[in-house]
């Protein structure tokens, strides 16, 4: 899932609220986390704030003072998730709980609408150059999550898995890749752009945000892809093609 680093900010940053505008008061994103906190579990979202308040010491640190980002950033990339991919994991379980039905599905799709919007509204009032390219990542985030989450109540668990194993275990593979380093390239730069690291380099900002656009706009294609292969009718087109 991809909307926790943006809740996680929300929570955590004070200085974050000050730049929205006047339009979202603190109430309505005390009121945004509350009713997302019903599809992830506030236990899961505290532990998982823990594990990247100390991924920002850390990880997320080193990226951004690094004299070496490309060397540096693969294995960095590794250490974040291996500090918060179960706690992801567990959350992602309680979303898939969560939204057993369409009704659901549409609660959960117009929460996660509105912390896009705050989000996006937060990075273009810092004036930052390559807000748009935040912007763009973040997006492509929520509609990776919005897509999963839509496949797993019109197929189930198990259907989906099952169809990605037999048609689309490769795109799989690589879709999750790129999610991976889109997701610790735009938690690093975001919290630079929204200056709750005070030290980095700004190179390292600056590359973060650029390749946030350029790992997004692969993951958009392999969704494309994927959601192409999962679709009974246009499978049987493409094993028809190839013989």
């Amino acid at each position: 899932m991809a909307v926790h680093p943006a809740l996680i900010l929300l929570r955590e940053s004070a200085e974050m609220r000050s730049i929205a505008s006047s339009s979202l008061t603190v109430k309505s994103v005390d009121d945004m986390v509350e009713k997302l906190s019903r599809f992830i579990g506030r236990r899961e979202l505290r532990r998982l704030v823990k594990a990247v308040d100390t991924a920002v010491r850390y990880e997320i640190s080193q990226a951004l003072r690094s004299v070496d980002l490309p060397k540096v950033f693969p294995k960095l990339t590794r250490r974040f998730w291996s500090r918060v991919e179960l706690h992801i994991s567990m959350i992602t379980d309680r979303v898939f709980d969560s939204v057993a039905s369409l009704e659901d599905l549409r609660e959960f799709r117009e929460v996660e609408m509105d912390l896009a919007r705050y989000t996006a509204r937060l990075l273009r009032n810092t004036g930052y150059e390559h807000a748009e390219d935040l912007v763009y990542g973040f997006s492509i985030m929520i509609e990776y999550d919005l897509w999963l989450v839509e496949k797993v109540v019109k197929l189930g668990l198990d259907e989906l898995l099952e169809k990605l194993s037999e048609r689309a275990l490769t795109e799989a593979l690589e879709i999750s890749s790129y999610l991976r380093y889109l997701g610790f390239a735009w938690i690093s730069a975001t919290i630079a752009t929204l200056g709750i690291i005070k030290e980095y380099k700004v190179e390292n900002r600056d590359t973060l945000s650029q390749w946030c656009r350029e790992y997004a706009e692969e993951v958009d294609s392999y969704i494309d892809t994927i959601d192409t292969l999962l679709d009974d009718e246009a499978y049987e087109v493409i094993k028809n093609l190839e013989g």
